[in-house]
């Protein structure tokens, strides 16, 4: 059977293939689809699966190459995964030609779309302004934009618009709320070439008309509608006979006046309108005309008060059009602010991509002949900018369209889009859910009948979840067909009616959800899952005579950690889990890191932290919470300080009670109000005194390293010789505070490797400690204890997995307060919070801030049930819920609790009998926070004592940091690696040029360094005219040899520069760096080095070694090559790198042709770094 949107000829064929056998059918059609198509894949659907498949079948069935096809996904991590799942699936294929693509799989695109935004970018930055190094610095592009803000403010604060702004708020706000977060929001380098707000205007202006229009037409049919009744009421009551009478005369003013053209509302009706404004609603009687004429009344006044707001709108217009202005100037100075610095955010890389190819149709159709096949992974969590993106590579091959490719432009089954609606949770980064679900819309072929199995069009779903539980699967299928529809239809805040012409419609940010099916790997049997919802009584809603057992635990919020803490000590054992480690598929008690705790926000972690230690529960945390609350970060902190500023008091003060000092209560005091410090100090106890003078020269000591050591190495002795350290261990209860200064350890070291001085790691820390910015994120930090519950919010969890999910504090509504936030984006354009004030009878309100506001809140609340879904979908087995009980209780939908309250009121919770609700009262609690400290305090004389007496016990460690030179030096003399020292260089490197004769070279390693310096010269000026040598090179030539060794190198040089091999490579470079320098990863080792020549392109870069040997076996610089090659695919953002050496005596090029397996280097690596170590003492610290 043919299949147009299946591809029935190919289907048959690939049915027999191994990766077919695996999936299911709704995945096979997935994989099969011949149309471009949008997959939706639900929770535990097999997503990855699916991708991993499909790019076996376009590799294997349709024979496209694997470096054309372009596999897109949302993060790195996500984009690591892929490659690997990919990769597997590509190596488990048989045939020829699947092999040979799994030989090429270093040049598979599979990548970000960040990233690809940046590789097209290299090549075109030049459009925008930018040179090709450009970086992508998001911290120093905020700081420009609130910079920028501010100084702008300042220089025009008496423009119009501007001047309107500034009578409601004030500069620092209007700067930051405003100005600056648009500049991250909404500006970008396109601002330096067109105006971005000016095309708002025109926009906004027939906006504020249609809804003038539309306002009066609504306002003229309710007064119909009580004119009509008002013929069969023959005494109306008071307030009855006022809405006819309002009703009566708006008609007749308006019939003289005619219909408006323009929707402005003539002078004339400003009265009747207020007429509407003033009804009462009280005075009617019971009739049913009556009745009827009060309803309508109702909706009128509402509709007058609206019409009335969009009126002094509109004479306030002309201000907001002034502002539109102000921020086009401000747009310009901070894109050329970005451009002078050569950086770039994250959304500049995507605009700026899409213009590229939309500007330039040569790069445009390069892209497009150049990749085949294009899959994008989680495109719920993208936008219009990267759907514009993907049409402009998805084009087709045979037209260029000016703009952004419609559908009908595209080529046929090129893309093939990936998500779940239902899981879009990014919108705070700029995702916007209604393009996904608008994609098969508008995929949709003109004709239906080419599709016959395809149902409505190219939408496909994969409806089995493979991760959870049976049990589980009922549950989310009654809860989240309740939730997710929950909403839907509601009147607007502003209190129109449902259904009111020009009501916004917000269906398009709302999730549909469709009922999951069982996955295959489902038991037959019933598991017992348990889905419980902890309810717990505030302190304010008890009993006052009833006793409060939770004696030493602070509030509510530290009550519920307890909780959840005691669930998880409780239940560890008694509940079961399926996930088996000896892979029978037999359930098994659970043990603590099958539990993930999963919250909505960070702010009560630290609570959780605080009683898992407590009762010695070991847990993983990404982030510590308590990292910036508690001693270990606080101390560094401000010890760094007081040593760059010894007049800064309040860190000064923090010293004194560190473990650095720890003076009497008195000693402080006296210390703190004394004018003066040194008589301050010489009214102390002689033990004080001497705790000073420890301390001061402590501090001697560490400014004396403040120009010598980097940031980390100081937070290092800071750590060590301040007594930190020893102060945690000598309390049992703290020990889970050692990990923290590896975290506070990782910050120093980001610091350093970003070139950032110690007072930018300083704000950074201090900024934290406050609380004045949110804290950076830490991944990937070494941890000595691994394992145990893990704590995550609900966006780091998405894509895992737990047997047991706890999900506490559901009664949270998320941030608190009225936000700051001063604008608002509508579909039109953009809405400012300010309202016109000075117009004389003005309502203080803005109806267009209301109205995004509206809007935002809807997007909002949708977002928010698409939240509850993801952390509920990560259960494979338990779900358990916590919530606090209150007074005040959540009546929008803004907090998870809100829904579940709802189901559990709903007949489908009684029915299926669904959910476990407990009530949790006060209890005793004494024994367990007692069973986590049960060890006796150690005898700190006794150790004092003991560690005084010791001698210092000298340790060595191996080195972590090694040199191409090094490693390349031990692989000489290898052995035992599986290939002997011989056989290992007598493959892989093939001579490919030669362009000069034999000529002598002085045998002087001193030669070697002329000719790489010349050689840099040449290459960096196109010449050696003008080139002469250091002094150290003229000093270690010496006399009598510098003229002969300078002509000698300029003949090597000068054959070099017109070699063929040159004038190739150079010809099509997009960029040459000479001496470049790189560092890489490699098991735990970090490998550094100097690649003589690294010449870029847009499809490949080449690194030139240059050797100057008397006599050369290229086959010793195999493993160099090697690395050097590595080096330079990592720098080239996912471009194809070769390696080869230059022999300048001959003109030999010799490539290297074979790869070196990563085992072997390690192995190299830890032989090298154990025959150097470095001397350390038994406190940890490096002996100099």
């Amino acid at each position: 059977m043919q299949n147009s949107f299946f591809g029935g000829t190919i289907m048959n064929q690939a049915e027999s293939v191994q990766y077919l056998s695996r999936l299911d059918e709704p995945q096979r059609r997935a994989v099969l689809a011949q149309k471009s198509c949008v997959v939706t894949a639900g929770a535990g659907a097999g997503k990855t699966t699916v991708l991993a498949a499909r790019f076996v079948h376009l590799v294997v069935d349709r024979k496209i190459p694997l470096r054309s096809i372009l596999a897109l996904t949302f993060t790195r991590k996500a984009a690591g995964q892929m490659y690997e799942r990919i990769y597997l699936a590509l190596a488990d294929q048989n045939s020829l030609w699947a092999r040979e693509q799994l030989e090429d799989f270093q040049n598979a695109q599979i990548t970000t779309i960040d990233s690809f935004c940046t590789t097209i970018l290299r090549d075109t930055a030049r459009d925008f302004g930018y040179s090709p190094e450009f970086t992508v610095d998001a911290e120093t592009c905020a700081d420009l934009a609130q910079s920028i803000a501010q100084r702008y403010i300042r220089r025009n604060r008496h423009k119009e618009g501007l001047r309107e702004l500034l009578a409601a708020f004030s500069p620092d706000d209007a700067a930051a709320f405003l100005f600056a977060d648009l500049g991250l929001s909404f500006i970008s380098p396109l601002a330096l070439s067109r105006p971005l707000f000016e095309p708002m205007k025109e926009a906004l202006a027939i906006f504020l008309a249609d809804k003038l229009f539309e306002s009066q037409t609504f306002l003229e049919n309710s007064s119909k509608a009580i004119a009509a009744l008002a013929d069969f009421i023959r005494e109306p009551k008071k307030d009855c006979a006022a809405a006819i009478e309002a009703a009566t005369g708006y008609l007749a003013i308006r019939g003289a006046l005619g219909r408006p053209m323009n929707g402005s509302v003539p002078p004339e009706l400003g009265a009747r309108i207020k007429k509407f404004s003033e009804l009462g609603l009280r005075s009617y009687s019971k009739d049913e005309y009556e009745t009827a004429v009060k309803i309508s009344a109702k909706t009128a006044r509402e509709e007058a008060d609206r019409l009335t707001a969009l009126s002094d709108y509109e004479a306030f217009f002309p201000s907001h059009r002034a502002l539109l202005s102000r921020l086009d100037e401000y747009a310009s100075e901070l894109a050329e602010a970005k451009r002078l610095a050569n950086i770039m955010d994250f959304k500049d890389l995507g605009l700026c991509a899409v213009e590229a190819l939309r500007r330039r149709k040569d790069m445009r159709n390069y892209w497009k002949q150049r990749i085949a096949s294009i899959m994008i992974d989680e495109f719920q969590d993208n936008n219009q900018i990267q759907k514009d993106l993907l049409y402009l590579l998805a084009e087709r091959r045979d037209r260029t369209v000016e703009g952004i490719p419609s559908p009908a432009d595209l080529e046929e089954g090129k893309l093939f889009f990936v998500g779940d609606e239902k899981q879009s949770i990014y919108r705070f980064r700029g995702a916007d859910v209604s393009v996904f679900k608008s994609l098969s819309k508008e995929l949709r072929p003109t004709s239906q009948a080419s599709i016959p199995e395809a149902g409505n069009g190219p939408s496909l779903s994969l409806p089995n979840n493979y991760r959870s539980s049976s049990g589980l699967i009922r549950f989310f299928n009654r809860f989240f067909a309740d939730v997710l529809d929950a909403g839907r239809g509601e009147t607007p805040r502003n209190g129109s009616e449902v259904g009111r012409a020009g009501d916004l419609d917000y269906s398009s940010f709302e999730a549909d959800y469709a009922a999951m099916e069982e996955g295959l790997s489902s038991s037959p049997e019933e598991f017992p899952c348990l889905i419980r919802y902890y309810l717990m009584e505030s302190r304010d809603e008890q009993d006052e005579e009833e006793p409060d057992t939770y004696q030493g635990i602070e509030d509510d919020d530290d009550r519920l950690a307890f909780e959840v803490a005691d669930f998880i000590r409780t239940n560890r054992g008694a509940l079961k889990v399926r996930r088996a480690s000896s892979g029978t598929g037999e359930a098994r008690p659970s043990e603590f890191e099958d539990f993930a705790i999963l919250l909505r926000s960070r702010n009560h972690q630290h609570r959780l932290e605080k009683y898992l230690r407590t009762m010695r529960i070991p847990y993983e945390a990404e982030t510590p919470r308590g990292l910036y609350s508690e001693s270990p970060a606080n101390d560094i902190y401000h010890i760094l300080r007081y040593a760059v500023d010894p007049a800064d008091r309040a860190s000064y003060a923090a010293v004194l009670r560190s473990p650095l000092v720890r003076v009497s209560e008195e000693a402080f005091l006296e210390l703190l109000s004394a004018e003066d410090d040194a008589a301050g100090r010489q009214r102390l106890s002689v033990r004080d005194r001497s705790l000073l003078e420890r301390m001061d020269l402590f501090f001697d000591e560490l400014r004396a390293y403040l120009e010598n050591l980097s940031t980390a190495e100081l937070v290092e002795r800071i750590w060590h010789k301040a007594g930190l350290r020893l102060d945690i261990l000598s309390r049992p209860g703290s020990h889970s505070f050692l990990e923290h200064f590896d975290y506070i350890f990782h910050l120093a070291a980001r610091a350093d490797r970003e070139g950032k001085p110690l007072s930018a790691f300083l704000e950074t820390l201090g900024a934290a400690i406050g609380g004045r910015k949110e804290a950076p994120e830490l991944d990937n930090v070494p941890r000595k204890l691994k394992g145990g519950v893990r704590i995550l919010t609900i966006h780091k969890a998405k894509g895992l997995e737990f047997p047991i999910v706890i999900i506490p504090w559901i009664e949270s509504t998320g941030k608190s307060g009225r936000s700051q936030k001063l604008w608002q984006m509508l579909p039109e354009g953009l809405a400012v919070d300010v309202k016109p004030f000075d117009a004389p009878g003005a309502s203080a309100r803005n109806i267009l801030f209301d109205l995004g506001r509206e809007r935002e809140e809807a997007m909002e609340k949708a977002e928010i049930k698409r939240l509850l879904y993801v952390a509920c979908t990560r259960a494979e087995d338990h779900l358990v819920f916590f919530a606090k009980n209150r007074k005040t209780t959540d009546q929008k939908g803004r907090s998870f609790k809100y829904y579940l309250d709802a189901f559990c009121r709903s007949p489908a919770a009684a029915e299926g009998s669904f959910l476990d609700l407990r009530e949790l009262s006060s209890r005793p609690v004494e024994k367990a926070l007692r069973e986590g400290v049960s060890q006796p305090a150690p005898d700190l004389g006794a150790f004092g004592q003991a560690y005084k007496n010791r001698e210092i016990l000298k340790q060595a460690y191996p080195r972590s940091r090694l040199s191409v030179t090094a490693l390349n030096a031990m692989a000489k003399s290898a052995a035992g690696l599986g290939d002997s020292p011989q056989s290992l260089w007598e493959r892989g490197i093939t001579e490919t040029a030669r362009t000069d004769p034999d000529r002598g070279i002085p045998p002087s390693t001193v030669f070697g360094s002329l000719c790489h310096d010349m050689t840099d010269f040449a290459i960096r000026n196109a010449t050696v005219e003008g080139y002469s040598p250091g002094e150290k090179l003229v000093r270690d030539l010496g006399s009598e040899l510098l003229p002969a060794a300078l002509d000698q190198a300029r003949h090597l040089v000068e054959a070099f520069l017109a070699s063929e091999f040159w004038r190739s490579v150079s010809s099509s470079a997009t960029r040459i760096r000479t001496e470049a320098p790189f560092l890489q990863a490699l098991g735990g080792f970090y490998i550094e080095g100097r690649m003589d020549l690294l010449v870029e392109s847009r499809e490949e870069c080449i690194v030139v070694d240059f050797k100057t040997d008397e006599e050369l076996d290229p086959r010793e610089y195999r493993l160099q090559l090697e690395l050097y090659r590595r080096a330079a695919e990592a720098l080239g953002g996912g471009r194809k790198a070769r390696a080869c050496l230059y022999w300048l005596k001959t003109g030999q090029l010799f490539w290297q042709e074979e790869s070196i397996a990563d085992a072997i280097i390690l192995e190299l690596a830890r032989r090298a770094a154990a025959s150097e170590p470095k001397p350390m003492d038994n406190a940890g610290i490096v002996l100099e």
